[in-house]
């Protein structure tokens, strides 16, 4: 475990030092470690939407994350317990239909 949170904290120090253009803007990124929302998904072994959606935190899908500035709750809503709970439920059947 300790590794891997030098590899995460290491990873996250090269891209806050960096800036990067998308979509013609440009923007660096800046992280706080108790708002980083993946890390605790992770730690709590949750599942996430992140295979289908590029957000695990929100509907942001592969028409709507090109919005520069969006915000979750304005551009994408965050994702329901209950759709969660549904997206969840599909795993157990995606290997027998599709495996």
């Amino acid at each position: 475990m300790e590794d891997l949170w030098r590899q995460h904290t290491e990873e996250m120090a090269l891209l806050e030092g960096s800036t990067f253009t998308i979509n013609e803007a440009i923007v660096t990124f800046e992280f706080v470690p108790s708002a980083d929302q993946k890390w605790q998904c992770w730690a709590n072994n949750e599942t996430t939407n992140a295979a289908t959606f590029p957000s695990p935190f929100a509907d942001v899908s592969k028409e709507t994350m090109a919005i520069v500035n969006g915000q979750i709750g304005e551009a994408w809503q965050p994702w329901t317990h209950a759709s969660r709970t549904v997206d969840a439920a599909k795993v157990t059947i995606f290997p027998a239909e599709y495996g």
